[in-house]
């Protein structure tokens, strides 16, 4: 599922990475800080389960709230690596996975030349890049899963994914 989000506050982030002005500081800070507000739209939709109890300072007991899946970020490199710091901030247990990718100039067709994602229980894949039209080319539907197989001697995994990607182009 990819997630189109165009909230005021990611807008202005863009207008500052947009500007010819705009410092390399300023503009690796505005990337990861739009990671960071992405994180809300791209995962309101989470599954959450029961933990363990807690007790709150009132000395109530409470089932702690807790994500369904391991979250495994995989950028595009090398892209995607300047939105993982954002997205980590929101969630520091996330797991960290890269995907190298070019696109072929002719075809215009995405090639994989690097894959490797860590190997966790009930994983749910963020693809991470910043420029939408590679993700949209590999053509994943709605509801699919990402199939990927880091070494050929083990049989392919299917995984569930989402991309988190913004556009740098005008509207």
């Amino acid at each position: 599922m990819a997630i189109e989000c165009k909230h005021p506050l990611i807008q202005t982030k863009l207008s500052i990475m947009r500007d010819k002005k705009t410092s390399s500081k300023e503009f690796r800070e505005s990337l990861t800080e739009i990671g960071s507000l992405m994180c809300y739209k791209v995962f309101e939709d989470l599954e959450v389960v029961d933990g363990e109890n807690i007790v709150t300072p009132t000395n109530a007991v409470l089932p702690k709230k807790e994500l369904a899946n391991h979250i495994v970020l995989a950028p595009i490199l090398r892209a995607g690596l300047g939105m993982v710091d954002g997205v980590r901030n929101m969630l520091p247990t996330a797991r960290i996975g890269h995907i190298g990718m070019y696109r072929d100039e002719e075809t215009l067709i995405p090639h994989e030349y690097y894959f490797k994602l860590p190997e966790v229980d009930n994983p749910l894949v963020i693809l991470i890049d910043p420029m939408q039209g590679l993700l949209a080319k590999l053509r994943l539907p709605a509801g699919a899963t990402m199939v990927w197989n880091p070494r050929p001697s083990k049989p392919r995994t299917p995984m569930p994914w989402a991309s988190l990607h913004f556009s740098m182009q005008r509207p």
